[in-house]
């Protein structure tokens, strides 16, 4: 027999009585012989005698008495170098492997002689994880990985007191945690849900999957390191696939599928559909007839919501100030000529009734919509669930095919949990890179007091945050990069308490429900909490926040905040992009009574835009609360050099609210363009009232919009002035936005590094519609974007095409247009665009019968841009101009952004016309131009790039083209040209350095 030896005592065991029961006697005429040695070579080289007829053999290598790995070689040595794990005495023995038909495996040979290896000699240790083709009784090396990450978490565990190097786990594929095979791994915890007065009304369940622990780190600061696997993907899902899909209702394009029995899934409150997210079926806004009057909420008859089937699965959302409720329904019942909605009574006693800071609600309008009915699904993008029966109903998008779509409903809350046991013995030294995490869900709201948040969206009632798709507490040395978290159903990233020395540096983190990343649970200082000068090792201390992109935040919870930093110390928040946030982009301190130990912090370098964005208000792109422990030397936070664009609402981008001490706002940059009433904008504001804010400095600040306010003194700012708390000096106004040369270069620096940009993966599609119009050589079209707004330059229609600002409103858009040429001809795209204040990049694609025919690519800038279109030939044998789409796309465009599309046409062809071709056999491309309207210089470049898309090689040439002439033009294959690559060939006018045609493909055979 071959049986795989695996590491562990009791499989060594089973496979020994097994052999004692089954095998013949040693030396049996079909059982290999041992072989002979092994023998050491030189450093960690092994060898032994070759067996005749042996398939193999396995190497049982061991530390002391204990066996720390298994390899399985074809070859007669071995180099442990990355086979072994830490410093110690090491022996092996060796197993001649049969071919499991004429031979069985031999005995083991005798053991080596020791070999010590010195733990500071070791070398770093690699482990392998495969979610879908691993083994966790594997060895865990490339050849042969484990198959979850909790089997990679015992290698460190038990290597963790032994060990002094780093250790990399290279994980590859999607772990989901929400389905039964790695399900096993998933804890739970429960947590009590609280009413107004304290009282306990009910509970939720927390499930978390990976978790890490002070047993788990290595010793003498060593690294465990949780990364891709060179050359792929990770990804952890909290989400359970679901398919099945039924067409159910053909009218209304309504589809079915059955999540199954699983409680946690038939409460889900999200749907990804091919990782986008769905939205909860609700009301488009208000729904006729609905009124609030005397704590009591009225709907109309004509809603029918009597009728409704499951009431109890029905939420009313409410926006008061800067809170969000959601208040779950009873019934309803008939009141004259309306009916009485009943709610959860805990949750819409809190709701209703007056705080100190009347947040209640008071109003009709402060109803925003109601949401979760079956009956409310009427909008391509809408889901219901129905938690009584497991069913799922969804409208499909435009383009969607539900037999093939990939459709998840989250499960999991935590995904992962990285938990110390004291400030004296943390979880410390652990670093994700690459990792996406992705699919999480929160169900306390479906509980009875619903969701009750404040700003920042710390629940009101109880005064804390909630679960996070990760979560770190009680911690030294932990941090990310390079990752992706979105699709949260709950938060983000969280940084609970007791954390120093953490990093966050290049991650994604997008698409949450509620706040998207928190460094210090604010509510630990909101009411008194004094752990932090009783014992300075509790301060959440020496952190950095660097280059990572916060966007589409609060699309569930809108009091959420793009950052939330809680009780920090000597941090720095700097060159991070922060957008499209439903409260504020930045919000810091909370400090109501607590110990004031904010102090060398620091804000600097971002960009921040779009906050305030879901008509929830108060607040703005830097808001921060309480006292701090700065003084006239060192303050609690250094605020400068910031770009500040877009606040919706009030009260201000630079905001020191109740309390707050010894802030300096410098050199920031300001563009709020979107106000209404410039002398009610506040540029700066400094609370007063029973709270004041003092020792505030507004020092050379660049702003288009409004005045400061000193609200301590009841007084305007303009000009330099130091009131009797606080200082403003050397601001100054640009209404126009005609920034001076400094403020130019803090815009230019602010955001995202430049190493960092490509982290953006955030694309706005505009796609046209309508009809093309034909005008003798040029048809042209009417730009519409979903969820986009346009105001045309002017309501006629001029020189054959429309010009006009397209003003992004959402983050996404899906347009197309379909469109017949005449075959006998042949044409040519044509793009002009210009940014407004902003650069982006064009892509366009002309696809014919599904196929690409035509690329565009290159950047748009804030002057202007035109592009035109590599020539399209008709064709005698095939309907070439039948199918034929055209989609336009501009990435990197954020709410708020604009472009002027000049231009845009499909115009008959009869100049500038470049067809390259290729000579394998004498290693050349050949390039034709012709029909060039003037005498040119032009720069081509041709370009090299791999199968995986990277550019190997690229040779440069200086060209002149003729007006009515032909041009050929030979280039020899760069030097680094392989079958398979790509050889594209650009052309640059040599003066403006812009395209002026696309790039010609031509892929290598």
């Amino acid at each position: 027999m071959n049986l795989k030896r695996n590491v562990t005592a009791i499989g060594f065991i089973l496979t020994f009585i097994l052999t004692i029961s089954i095998c013949t006697p040693a030396f049996a005429a079909n059982q290999l012989p041992a072989p002979a040695g092994p023998v050491w070579g030189e450093g960690l080289n092994i060898s032994w005698n070759s067996v005749e007829n042996a398939a193999g053999y396995e190497v049982a290598i061991y530390c002391g008495s204990r066996k720390a790995n298994t390899v399985t070689v074809k070859t007669t040595e071995l180099d442990l170098t990355k086979h072994v794990g830490y410093g110690g005495t090491y022996k092996v023995r060796v197993v001649a492997l049969g071919d499991g038909t004429n031979y069985t495996d031999s005995a083991f040979s005798s053991f080596s002689e020791d070999k010590i290896l010195r733990g500071d000699t070791a070398v770093k240790y690699d482990v392998y994880v495969d979610a879908q083709n691993g083994d966790d009784f594997g060895a865990g090396t490339m050849e042969d990985p484990y198959r979850t990450i909790e089997r990679a978490q015992g290698y460190v565990s038990m290597a963790a007191s032994l060990v002094n190097f780093d250790v990399n786990v290279n994980l590859r594929g999607t772990f989901y945690y929400g389905e039964d095979e790695l399900s096993r791994f998933v804890t739970s915890r429960t947590s009590n849900i609280k009413n107004r007065g304290g009282s306990v009304v009910d509970s939720y369940e927390i499930q978390s999957a990976v978790r890490i622990g002070s047993g788990d780190k290595l010793r003498n600061g060593k690294q465990t390191i949780y990364k891709n696997w060179d050359g792929y993907e990770a990804a952890l899902s909290g989400g359970k696939r679901i398919g099945g899909w039924q067409l159910y209702d053909s009218e209304k394009n309504i589809w079915k599928a059955n999540v199954g029995t699983d409680k946690r899934a038939r409460e889900a409150r999200q749907l990804y559909i091919n990782g986008n997210r769905a939205m909860r079926a609700r009301s488009a806004s208000i729904p006729e007839g609905a009124l609030f009057s005397g704590k009591t909420q009225y709907v109309g008859k004509d809603l029918g919501m009597q009728n409704w089937e499951h009431l109890d699965d029905v939420e009313f959302v409410y926006y008061r100030k800067w809170c969000s409720y959601r208040v779950g329904v009873q019934s309803v019942a008939p009141e004259g000529d309306k009916y009485v909605v009943n709610f959860d009574p805990h949750a819409w006693d809190f709701a209703t009734n007056p705080h100190s800071s009347k947040t209640e609600i008071t109003l009709t309008d402060d109803l925003e919509y109601i949401e979760n009915a079956y009956e409310l699904l009427d909008t391509e993008g809408e889901f219901y669930i129905n938690r009584h029966t497991g069913d799922v109903f969804y409208m499909p998008e435009p383009g969607e095919d539900m037999t093939k779509a990939t459709a998840v409903v989250p499960v999991i809350d935590e995904l992962l949990v990285i938990e110390g046991d004291s400030v004296t013995n943390r979880a410390e030294n652990v670093t994700f890179d690459g990792i996406h995490f992705t699919e999480t869900t929160w169900l306390r709201p479906n509980g009875a007091m619903g969701h009750l948040s404040n700003q920042s969206d710390v629940s009101r009632h109880e005064g804390k945050l909630y679960e996070a798709a990760i979560r770190a507490q009680t911690v030294n040395n932990v941090n990310f990069q390079n990752c992706v978290v979105n699709n949260a159903g709950n938060m983000g990233i969280l940084y609970l308490k007791q954390f120093q020395n953490c990093t966050l540096i290049g991650n994604v983190v997008r698409d949450t429900s509620g706040v998207g990343v928190v460094l210090g649970d604010p509510s630990q200082g909101y009411g008194g909490n004094k752990d932090y000068a009783a014992d300075p090792a509790n301060a959440n201390e020496g952190n950095l926040v660097s280059n990572n992109y916060i966007h589409n935040i609060g699309l569930d919870f809108p009091s959420a905040t793009g950052f939330v930093g809680g009780m920090l110390r000597n941090t720095k928040i700097t060159h991070n992009e922060i957008s499209s946030c439903t409260y504020s982009g930045i919000s810091v301190g909370w400090h109501s009574g607590a110990d004031q130990v904010e102090v060398g912090n620091e804000i600097s370098y971002n960009l921040i835009k779009d906050v305030l964005t879901a008509g929830i208000d108060d607040g703005g792109q830097i808001y921060h609360l309480g006292p701090t422990a700065g003084d006239e030397t060192t303050p609690g936070w250094l605020i400068k050099e910031n770009h500040l664009v877009n606040t919706y609402g009030s009260v201000s981008p630079m905001y020191a609210d109740n309390s707050s001490s010894w802030l300096t706002f410098e050199r920031n940059v300001e563009s709020t363009r979107y106000s209404v009433n410039d002398d009610q904008i506040r540029a700066g504001y400094a609370q007063g009232g029973g709270n004041i804010s003092k020792n505030i400095l507004f020092k050379d600040n660049f702003f288009t919009n409004g005045r400061f306010r000193d609200s301590a003194t009841n007084t305007w700012i303009e000009g330099d002035r130091k009131t009797l708390y606080n200082e403003y000096v050397g601001n100054k106004k640009y209404p126009n936005e005609s920034w001076p040369q400094e403020a130019l270069a803090i815009i230019n620096k602010a955001g995202l590094e430049s190493r960092y940009k490509d982290i953006k993966t955030d694309k706005v599609n505009l796609i046209t519609d309508g009809s093309f119009e034909h005008t003798k050589t040029n048809y042209a079209m009417p730009w519409k974007a979903a969820q986009a707004k346009i105001t045309r330059n002017s309501s006629e229609r001029t020189d054959g095409f429309y010009s006009g600002r397209v003003e992004m409103t959402g983050s996404s858009g899906t347009i197309s247009q379909t469109f017949r040429m005449d075959t006998s001809k042949s044409y040519d795209i044509r793009i002009k665009a210009k940014g407004d204040g902003v650069s982006t990049h064009l892509t366009g694609v002309l696809t014919v019968g599904g196929k690409s025919a035509i690329v565009l690519d290159g950047d748009v800038i804030p002057d202007s841009f035109t592009m035109i279109g590599s020539h399209l030939r008709a064709s005698s044998d095939e309907q070439v101009f039948e199918d034929v789409t055209l989609t336009i796309r501009f990435s990197s465009l954020l709410n708020g952004d604009a472009v002027y599309l000049e231009e845009c046409s499909v115009v008959e062809a009869g100049q500038d016309k470049i067809v390259m071709n290729i000579d394998t056999v004498n290693s050349k491309a050949t390039v034709e131009y012709s029909g060039a309207t003037e005498n040119k210089s032009v720069v081509a470049s041709l370009a090299v790039y791999n199968p995986q898309g990277s550019l190997t090689d690229i040779l440069w040439n200086t060209e002149t083209i003729r007006e009515g002439s032909s041009e050929i033009w030979e280039y020899p294959f760069p030097e680094n040209t392989h079958s398979g690559d790509t050889l594209k060939l650009f052309l640059w006018d040599a003066i403006s350095l812009k395209p002026f045609v696309p790039y010609e493909t031509v892929i290598i055979p």
